[in-house]
């Protein structure tokens, strides 16, 4: 009978009278820590922020709560840092697949990849020159960052390229681009197509253009250009044409 007595008085009491370490007939900064913190969260919060700041909350808190808490907030700004250092540029050295990769592991030096691919090797980008004896890429091309569909000697050893690219050795090129003999790209040449360069063709200081774009060479310009050599600006004739054009042929005089 006693112990019954004893549970239907505990069972009337309120839960803060069930804990003798959370009353509420206590203040908050004298309570134990754990409820301090929760009553200071819960009651002051706002108006401690309000006043001042960050700091005015870390200031009412016990030392171990303000510990924590600045602990907390440097390493959620050192995350962001973090994040936001990371870049979009995949490393050069790394080795990629001629296909999908589905899952990835890594221990402490190796990688593990696995996906729908036949190939791992050096990244080359999307349009490489042959070495005619060896058949290995030639290392002082740029690489290319989208698809080439098009491209054509421009008869100094050098080569017109174009496709869905935006870069080429890491030099913002949209769609079209020139190379130069010694691997790099002609920063003076830059029509800048607003969509995919299908073909090319070159007659004398003229190259041709066809593709997907409406705008080339700093004009309005369906499908179809006339581009400068030299500058890359596009020239006055505009057969305006209204489909998309995928091959180029040059004309020879007999």
């Amino acid at each position: 009978m006693r112990r019954r007595r004893e549970r239907d008085d505990r069972s009337s009491e309120s839960p803060l009278q069930r804990e003798p370490s959370c009353r509420s007939s206590e203040s908050p900064l004298q309570r134990e820590p754990s409820c301090r913190l929760k009553a200071v969260l819960r009651t002051d919060f706002r108006e401690r922020r309000s006043a001042g700041g960050l700091a005015g909350v870390f200031s009412h808190l016990s030392p171990l709560a303000s510990h924590l808490c600045a602990v907390a907030v440097f390493v959620f700004l050192l995350a962001s840092t973090l994040a936001r250092a990371q870049s979009s540029t995949p490393r050069e050295e790394t080795w990629v697949t001629n296909g999908t990769v589905r899952a990835i592991v890594r221990t402490t030096d190796t990688v593990y990849i696995g996906g729908a691919f036949t190939y791992v090797g050096p990244c080359t980008g999307s349009g490489v020159p042959l070495d005619a004896t060896t058949g290995l890429p030639l290392a002082t091309f740029p690489k290319v960052n989208g698809p080439v569909s098009a491209c054509i000697a421009d008869g100094s050893g050098g080569w017109y390229i174009g496709g869905e690219f935006t870069q080429v050795g890491g030099v913002a090129r949209n769609r079209i681009a020139h190379i130069l003999a010694d691997g790099s790209v002609d920063l003076s040449w830059n029509p800048n197509a607003n969509n995919s360069v299908q073909a090319l063709a070159v007659s004398g200081t003229t190259v041709y253009a066809g593709g997907g774009f409406t705008s080339i060479g700093g004009q309005t310009r369906n499908s179809i250009a006339a581009l400068d050599a030299a500058t890359g600006n596009a020239t006055a004739w505009n057969p305006n044409a209204v489909r998309s054009i995928c091959a180029l042929a040059r004309g020879y005089s007999r």
